[in-house]
């Protein structure tokens, strides 16, 4: 896990990391990956990690708001035809790659 991770590599370097929907990171992650990650500029998508409180990430964003903190936690609202990038990222992927017959043979 990036807990047992940080003590050894700080991840100076890092700018940007994307995580979509997951269930097992929480604050203490998103706390580590700001803590230890001096360079940071994007930490997408944290309103899909499931285990991650709500209110605490609200005060974080006001935080961040309020200290003039520029740093991208989740991606663009969709745009005017309903979608995001993510999921237009996702379709073209699904079109240009379809399942193959053996995947789905048991």
């Amino acid at each position: 896990t990036f807990d047992n991770i940080f003590p050894t590599n700080k991840f100076q370097y890092l700018e940007e990391v994307e995580i979509k929907k997951n269930d097992e990171l929480t604050m203490k992650t998103l706390n580590n990956l700001l803590l230890y990650c001096d360079n940071i500029r994007s930490i997408l998508d944290v309103t899909e990690w499931s285990k991650l409180n709500k209110s605490d990430l609200a005060e974080l964003i006001f935080h961040m708001k309020e200290n003039n903190i520029d740093l991208v936690l989740q991606e663009k609202p969709e745009d005017m035809r309903g979608v995001s990038l993510y999921q237009i990222c996702q379709t073209a992927l699904k079109e240009k790659y379809k399942r193959s017959e053996w995947f789905n043979t048991p």
